[in-house]
């Protein structure tokens, strides 16, 4: 049995998929932020990458101080993150350059927060942010480079920049 090629469709929407998925972002809160990226001057696939990398969930995660986006959000929604010193338990705030992220004291002894953390001197860093990992703070210090996120990110959401 010969299977059809998938439709150019098809393929973007399973692009989509994974985007939200790999980010964990519902159906309606991703259409908004693609709606704002949409309306924005340059390209919007690079927009929406921009917006879904500097939402504080994601930066908590890209960080280093949680080991999955699903716990990065779950901390930042019980309130073991703070902004500018003050307490922001909203995992879709947008950090702005020059923000500064930092755990709460009792948060940084944690022992899930420590392991994290020995999991992330593994992984990549990301250059758009400057992390402290003594003090448990990170500050974006500039835009996300989309050609230094993660490719295997973009490759996995179907987006890989050389098409």
């Amino acid at each position: 049995v010969r299977r059809m090629r998938e439709s150019e469709y098809s393929e973007l929407m399973k692009s989509k998929q994974t985007l939200r998925y790999l980010y964990g972002i519902k159906e309606g809160q991703f259409k908004r932020i693609y709606d704002a990226a949409a309306r924005s001057k340059g390209s919007t696939g690079d927009n929406l990458l921009q917006s879904l990398e500097l939402r504080l969930d994601n930066v908590v995660y890209r960080s280093g101080f949680a080991a999955t986006r699903a716990q990065s959000r779950q901390m930042v929604s019980h309130g073991h993150v703070l902004v500018n010193g003050q307490r922001l338990n909203i995992p879709s705030y947008r950090c702005r350059i020059g923000d500064v992220i930092q755990l709460k004291e009792g948060t940084r002894k944690k022992a899930i927060v420590q392991f994290a953390i020995e999991i992330a001197k593994q992984k990549e860093e990301m250059t758009w942010l400057t992390v402290d990992v003594d003090a448990c703070k990170v500050t974006v210090s500039e835009q996300p480079a989309l050609d230094r996120l993660h490719s295997s990110d973009l490759i996995h959401a179907g987006m890989n920049r050389t098409q």
